[in-house]
């Protein structure tokens, strides 16, 4: 029954990745997607968490921490959940017209650039509710991004956005106590 319910799963994720794979978008769409998942990379967190570090409050310690640990948490839970599914990438030209950006790694399934930006995003909208918006934009940016670029099915960025979040939570209690 599992089987069937993955293989019903998988023929969906191939016919979105049929259609983002036909999609011809503008030009500056490819650039933000390019430019999103870049930054997803490690530069878009690093610059706010030397912002908070620098005009973050007395909250700053606790959420600085607890997005720092979901970041390794994150990074130790997709990097091991892949090598347990070992789900290839979808073979695509891209959603935007040329070769996609080379991957991190072989594997797709989680997404590990939803997780994390889920996993530090968490503590960070907790800590400081004005930055919700834009951490929630940057995160919700990154995921599709990797589903636009040809790199992810979209059950890779959700399971990612979702144990992100589970993971940014958590962490985000343990520092809290």
């Amino acid at each position: 029954m599992a089987t069937a319910a993955l293989r019903r799963i998988a023929i969906h994720d191939q016919r979105l990745m049929g259609k983002v794979e036909r999609w011809r978008p503008p030009r500056w769409v490819r650039r933000w997607m390019l430019l999103v998942s870049r930054g997803g990379d490690g530069p878009l967190w690093g610059m706010a968490g030397l912002a908070i570090l620098v005009d973050g409050g007395g909250a700053r310690w606790t959420a600085l921490g607890a997005a720092a640990l979901a970041a390794l948490l994150g990074i130790a839970s997709f990097e091991t959940i892949k090598l347990s599914f070992r789900r290839s990438r979808p073979q695509v030209a891209t959603a935007c017209g040329a070769a996609p950006p080379k991957p991190p790694d072989r594997y797709s399934f989680p997404s590990g650039h939803s997780l994390t930006a889920f996993a530090v995003s968490v503590p960070l909208m907790h800590a400081y509710p004005r930055l919700e918006p834009l951490l929630l934009f940057s995160a919700i940016n990154i995921a599709i991004s990797r589903v636009a670029l040809g790199l992810h099915y979209i059950t890779d960025v959700i399971a990612g956005s979702a144990l992100g979040t589970l993971v940014g939570y958590i962490c985000l209690c343990l520092l809290q106590r």
